[in-house]
C-alpha cells in the first residue's frame, strides 16, 4: 500500500488498476497529527476497503 498526498500515485493506480493499493490523503499543508486523524478514526472502514480486490484507491480528505 502507498500512502501519499500526491495525485500521481492515485492516477497510476486508477490507470493500471489493482493490486496496487493507494491511500490518497487530500489534506494539505498541516501537521502530521491532522493527516493521521482520518486514518485512525476510520481504520476499521479503511481495512474493509483495502481488502476489496477491485479497489485501487481510497481517498481521505
Amino acid at each position: 500500500m502507498i500512502l501519499t498526498r500526491d495525485n500521481d500515485f492515485s492516477d497510476m493506480a486508477i490507470f493500471f488498476g489493482p493490486p496496487t493499493k493507494v491511500l490518497h490523503l487530500g489534506i494539505r499543508n498541516c501537521r502530521w497529527q491532522k493527516m493521521a486523524a482520518p486514518i485512525v478514526e476510520n481504520h476499521a472502514e479503511l481495512l474493509l476497503e483495502l481488502e476489496r480486490p477491485d479497489l485501487a484507491v481510497v481517498e481521505f480528505s
